[in-house]
């Protein structure tokens, strides 16, 4: 399903595609000025620049400490919420590792009778079946919580971008996987960074100040 994060991780693409247009009018308007005039119109168009988002919202523990600060308290207390739901898994995946165990021995035993065996057989697929069914709870539960935390974060990156790519008048900003090569200045993950650590900080402010007056 198509959340506001997915379709903000495919606007550089039609952002490209309108600025290539634009680039070839220009040339075509270029040909009756000189050399000089020329060069002076091509160092004074804006750069364009590129934002790394996985340094944003990074699934990297390594990363973590230089991503967003508010994606850090979402991802904390999503893996806070999934610690009891790993604990049912880890009981499971022991449960049944025994029960299977259990049956793969009366399989070599020449006294088990087909009873014993139908039996365990039964318990060893019934645990198999509950591990199965808790793993794919566990996924749909931390689906559901990311597309929670990227629909809340995704308005407030767009903003970030737009206000940066405002501020240095950049005529185009570009997600880092769609940039083959550039130089190290281009990247203003930092900048995007600052202004959403920045606005989070002063809403946890406004918060807090909220609680202590009532």
């Amino acid at each position: 399903m198509k959340t506001r994060v997915v379709k903000f991780l495919f606007m550089s693409i039609m952002f490209t595609s309108i600025f290539s247009s634009f680039l070839f009018g220009a040339t075509e308007r270029k040909s009756s000025g000189s050399k000089q005039q020329d060069s002076k119109r091509t160092s004074m168009e804006p750069k364009n620049v590129y934002v790394d988002l996985t340094r944003i919202l990074t699934f990297d523990p390594n990363l973590l400490s230089s991503s967003s600060l508010e994606w850090r308290k979402h991802y904390t207390k999503l893996q806070s919420m999934l610690e009891p739901i790993e604990g049912e898994l880890k009981a499971l995946e022991e449960k049944f590792a025994k029960v299977k165990s259990e049956f793969e021995s009366l399989q070599k035993s020449s006294v088990a009778s087909n009873e014993a065996l139908q039996s365990k057989y039964q318990e060893a697929a019934k645990a198999q079946v509950e591990l199965e069914q808790r793993m794919r709870e566990r996924e749909q539960f931390a689906q559901d919580e990311l597309k929670k935390i990227q629909f809340q974060l995704s308005p407030k990156i767009e903003k970030a971008i737009k206000e940066v790519r405002k501020a240095g008048g950049y005529q185009l900003v570009l997600r880092k996987e769609f940039v083959l090569d550039a130089e190290e200045g281009l990247d203003v993950t930092n900048d995007v960074l600052s202004l959403m650590n920045k606005e989070y900080q002063e809403e946890e402010s406004r918060a807090k100040t909220k609680d202590q007056q009532k």
